[in-house]
C-alpha cells in the first residue's frame, strides 16, 4: 500500500490511500507509516486522489499524536486548496453551482479535526471559514450542507467571537428550511452550543418556539429539549408562557418532562412569590396529572410558609374556580383539596376585614349545612366543550376566581368525594377537607 501511494495512475494512488484508511482504521499502531505520505496525496491535483488522502489524514489525526502534528503542518495547504476551490469552477465537478462541494465539505471537515484544541490552526483559518459562510448559497441541499460542516467547524474550534455568532445565525437560517432533516440538525447542534453561545441562540428563540409546534415528532422533541435550555432570569416569563400554550397540545410522551421541568423553571428563575404561584396554578391545571409529588409539595409548602394571607386567598379561590372546571388534572384535585381544606375561612370571607361568623370560627358552620345530604347527592355533570373536552384557560386570560358560599363547598368536595374520575387518594382528600373545613 505504501508503494503504490506513490504510483504514476491517479486511480491507483487514490484506492491505495483508501486502502491505507482501512490499514489505519484496523491496525492503528501502523498510522506512522503513512504520515510522511499524506503531504504529497494532499497536494495532489486529482480531485479523487484529494478527497481520498484527506481521509486518510482524519484516520491519521485521530488514531496518532504524530499524525495530529502532520495535520496540522498541512494547514496552510488545506487552506489553499479549499479557497481554489471556493473561487474556481469546473464543469467536470460542479454540483448545484458549487464545484466539487465533496471536496469542500471533506476539507472543512478535516480543518475541524486538526484546528480542534489548537489555537494558533483556528486562527488561520477563521477567513477561508468567513470566506464559506458568507459565499456558499444554502438555496440547496449541498449549499445546506457545506454551510453546515462550516457552521460545525466554527463551533467545534477556539475561532473568534464574531465567527461563531456567524455560525449561529447560518444554523437559525436552517430552522426556516422546508426540509425537516435540515430543521433537525439545526436543533441538535444549536441545543449542543447553546452551552457556550447562549446570548447568540436567544436571538433565534422565537423560531425555537415555533418548532414546537412543528408536525414532526422528532422535531418537536428537540425543540422542547432547547427551548427549555434557553431559559433563564431574563426571560423566564415569556419562555414559561410560550410552553405554557404548547403544553396542552403536546404529546403524552413529552408531558411528564414538561411539566417537571417548567416546574423547576419557576422555582429556579420565578422573582416574584406571585407570579410562581400563578404560574404554578397554570401548570396544575394544563398538566396536573403529569406533576409529581415533590414538585406538588413545594408548592403547597410555598403557599402555606411563603405567601401572605392575600396570595393565600387569591390561590385558594383560584383552586376552586378551577376545580368547578376540571377535577381530571389529579396533582389539580390534590393541591385544591388540600388548600380549600386549610384555608376555607379565606374562600368564603370578603377581601376586608371580615366579620361574618364563618371567619370568626374559623370554618364552615356544620349545623348551617345538609352535609350529609349533599353527600347523596348525585354527581353534578360539568360542562365541557362541544369536543367534549375541558377547554383550557387563556394565557391571555387571567386565572379565574370564586367566592363561593358554604354550600357551594361543600357541594364540590362532595361532588369529588364521590367521583369515579378522580384516585381513592383525593376522594379520601376531599372527606377530610370537608371534615376539617365543617370542624
Amino acid at each position: 500500500v505504501e508503494r503504490l501511494l506513490g504510483s504514476a495512475r491517479s486511480y491507483v494512488r487514490k484506492k491505495a490511500a483508501l486502502a491505507a484508511v482501512r490499514v489505519v482504521r484496523r491496525e492503528p499502531e501502523l498510522a506512522p507509516s503513512f504520515v510522511n505520505r499524506s503531504r504529497a496525496l494532499i497536494g495532489d491535483k486529482h480531485h479523487g486522489v484529494q478527497l481520498a488522502a484527506m481521509a486518510l489524514v482524519n484516520e491519521l489525526c485521530t488514531h496518532s499524536q504524530e499524525g495530529l502534528e502532520e495535520g496540522r503542518r498541512l494547514v496552510p495547504v488545506i487552506v489553499r486548496q479549499l479557497r481554489g476551490l471556493l473561487s474556481g469552477t469546473s464543469a467536470e465537478h460542479e454540483v448545484g453551482g458549487i464545484n466539487d462541494p465533496f471536496l469542500v465539505a471533506a476539507a472543512i471537515r478535516l480543518l475541524c479535526v486538526v484546528a480542534r484544541g489548537s489555537q494558533e490552526a483556528a486562527d488561520e483559518l477563521n477567513d477561508v471559514l468567513t470566506q464559506v459562510a458568507t459565499q456558499i448559497v444554502g438555496s440547496k441541499n449541498v449549499g445546506t450542507a457545506i454551510l453546515y460542516e462550516c457552521a460545525v467547524t466554527i463551533l467545534a474550534i477556539p475561532s473568534s467571537q464574531a465567527l461563531r455568532v456567524l455560525a449561529i445565525n447560518l444554523l437559525g437560517t436552517f430552522l426556516e428550511n422546508t426540509d425537516n432533516n435540515v430543521r433537525y440538525v439545526a436543533l441538535a447542534t444549536l441545543s449542543t452550543a447553546v452551552i457556550t453561545e447562549a446570548p447568540a441562540v436567544q436571538r433565534h428563540r422565537a423560531t425555537v418556539v415555533q418548532c414546537m409546534r412543528d408536525p414532526d415528532i422528532s422535531i418537536r422533541r428537540r425543540a422542547i429539549d432547547l427551548s427549555f435550555a434557553l431559559i433563564n432570569a431574563q426571560n423566564i416569563q415569556p419562555m414559561v408562557a410560550d410552553i405554557l400554550r404548547v403544553l396542552p397540545h403536546t404529546d403524552l410522551e413529552f408531558k411528564s418532562s414538561m411539566v417537571y421541568r417548567l416546574s423547576a423553571a419557576i422555582t429556579l428563575f420565578g422573582d416574584s412569590l406571585d407570579w410562581r404561584v400563578e404560574r404554578m396554578l397554570r401548570v396544575l391545571s394544563l398538566g396536573g396529572s403529569y406533576i409529581n409529588n415533590r414538585d406538588l409539595f413545594k408548592f403547597l409548602r410555598l403557599v402555606a410558609s411563603e405567601a401572605d394571607v392575600s396570595l393565600q386567598r387569591r390561590a385558594v379561590r383560584t383552586c376552586f374556580a378551577l376545580l368547578e372546571r376540571d377535577i381530571s388534572q389529579e396533582k389539580m384535585v390534590v393541591a385544591g383539596v388540600w388548600l380549600i381544606g386549610e384555608y376555607a375561612d379565606l374562600l368564603v370571607a370578603a377581601d376586608e376585614v371580615a366579620t361574618s361568623p364563618v371567619h370568626k370560627s374559623g370554618g364552615l358552620d356544620a349545623d348551617d349545612l345538609d352535609i350529609l345530604g349533599a353527600l347523596g347527592k348525585p354527581v353534578p355533570k360539568k360542562e365541557a366543550s362541544p369536543s367534549g373536552t375541558v377547554v383550557p384557560i387563556s394565557l391571555d386570560d387571567e386565572l379565574p376566581q370564586a367566592v363561593p358560599t358554604p354550600s357551594d363547598i361543600v357541594r364540590l368536595l362532595a361532588a369529588i368525594s364521590r367521583s369515579s374520575i378522580v384516585s381513592r387518594t383525593s376522594r379520601h382528600m376531599a372527606l377530610t377537607a370537608l371534615a376539617k373545613a365543617s370542624g
